[in-house]
């Protein structure tokens, strides 16, 4: 059984509840400070809304692609690609299933979830 140190759970384009706007700066703050903790995360996984920012055109998409050089495994919930009509503009990682997440999160020794 490969362990996973610490996998990042995105369920939100934003971070924290309230303003849509400081969500998504806190959000984008977040994941560019993460790339300072090379070899914290060993995977980050997008669902529901969170797959927004794996996509074509989202603002995080440097951050993410930051991550990803650092050997982060990006996994997006392809269901919740599919829910929006987003699949096809997938940019960084790979679409991924509930299986995959589930075996991913139960390996984890940490989860974060922002």
């Amino acid at each position: 059984m490969t362990e996973h140190k610490t996998v990042l759970f995105v369920g939100s384009e934003g971070m924290g509840c309230g303003d849509d706007e400081l969500g998504a700066t806190l959000m984008a703050t977040f994941l560019d400070t993460l790339s300072q903790f090379n070899g914290l995360l060993s995977h980050a996984i997008f669902v529901n809304a969170g797959a927004k920012l794996t996509v074509a055109g989202s603002p995080v998409l440097e951050q993410l692609r930051q991550l990803e050089q650092l050997g982060v495994k990006l996994l997006t919930c392809g269901t919740s690609l599919s829910h929006f009509g987003i699949k096809d503009e997938l940019a960084v990682g790979s679409v991924s299933n509930m299986v995959a997440i589930i075996e991913t999160l139960s390996k984890a020794e940490r989860i974060i979830r922002p």
